[in-house]
């Protein structure tokens, strides 16, 4: 029998992390602008650059990650049916930022929940993780789709996610299922290939004109009564007064959000609204400095070497 491993998880370190990440940050900021003004280190003073922003978000997300609330927490707290989320552990890392669009924006709906990849040491951000042992979390996955008022599957190709399709299509409404289409065609064709073993109908590979606002999601499929599907693209997401582009949060992209939003009008869940991202136009602007100062960075060293193997710097 295989043991039920949770995450290593300190809410008081969390908290040191998220407190530390600030000064920090600021800090090998004010540092960077010293050493770029000075005449002997200035390239270092771009490095301090990167190393600000680097740092300072590891540690404001390895914090929320060490605070992040578990999956039995969430649904005992909370008596309505959950959202569950259904995908391979190997795209955890690949749309984890959709990921977290999504507890956005089912959060004033229910408790949004996963189960967790086996052994990890923390949570990704996202959807409460469930941690149960191999050998019963078809059970549990079964139990949830049968209570959940939303199931959405992001498209993957491991035996288990073709398991997870057969039991949609037995178990649950075919209004309330909502599936993410994965960003290459080669990676859709091998999802394809899945749902039509399960029984699915599946839509081709949508058009380039269909794609035009895809991130690592290019569009959901959503299914009729008889789960006769259709692809629907992703929205351009946009807040009031300010287009939602370039929130640091989610990495450039508020579309997942967006189209979420409307799947819930649809179906009668509660969403939450598309944030109005203020800090646009200085966020777009710093990340272009940064980028800007990363390559001058790679520069200044490449013509520091150059100029020691020339003899123009002594040892």
């Amino acid at each position: 029998m295989s043991e039920n491993r949770q995450p290593r998880q300190s809410w008081a370190f969390g908290c040191l992390l998220k407190f530390l990440a600030i000064p920090l940050g600021i800090g090998l900021l004010f540092l960077g602008i010293h050493l770029a003004e000075s005449q002997v280190l200035p390239p270092l003073g771009f490095i301090f650059f990167g190393l600000a922003i680097g740092l300072g978000n590891l540690f404001w997300r390895i914090g929320r990650k060490h605070m992040a609330t578990g999956g039995e927490e969430a649904l005992s707290g909370d008596s309505r049916p959950p959202i569950l989320y259904l995908r391979s552990f190997a795209d955890d890392k690949t749309v984890y930022l959709e990921e977290e669009q999504l507890a956005g924006v089912f959060g004033p709906a229910g408790p949004f929940v996963a189960i967790g990849r086996p052994g990890e040491r923390l949570p990704q951000l996202g959807a409460a993780r469930l941690y149960v042992a191999d050998e019963d979390w078809q059970d549990r996955v079964l139990e949830l789709m049968q209570r959940a008022q939303l199931v959405v599957l992001f498209g993957g190709e491991t035996p288990g996610l073709g398991w997870e399709l057969r039991q949609l299509r037995l178990h649950v409404d075919p209004h309330r299922v909502v599936f993410l289409v994965p960003h290459s065609e080669a990676s859709y064709e091998k999802f394809r290939s899945l749902m039509l073993q399960a029984g699915f109908g599946a839509p081709a590979w949508p058009s380039e004109k269909e794609r035009k606002h895809a991130t690592f999601v290019a569009g959901l499929i959503r299914f009729g009564s008889d789960w006769t599907p259709r692809f629907v693209p992703l929205p351009k997401a946009v807040g009031k007064g300010i287009a939602y582009e370039a929130d640091p949060r989610f990495g450039g992209t508020g579309r997942v959000w967006a189209a979420m939003r409307m799947v819930g009008k649809d179906i009668g869940i509660r969403t939450a609204s598309v944030p109005i991202s203020v800090v646009r136009p200085i966020y777009l602007l710093f990340r272009g400095a940064m980028v800007l100062m990363g390559w001058l960075t790679v520069l200044a060293i490449a013509l520091l070497v150059i100029a020691y193997f020339l003899g123009f710097i002594p040892l």
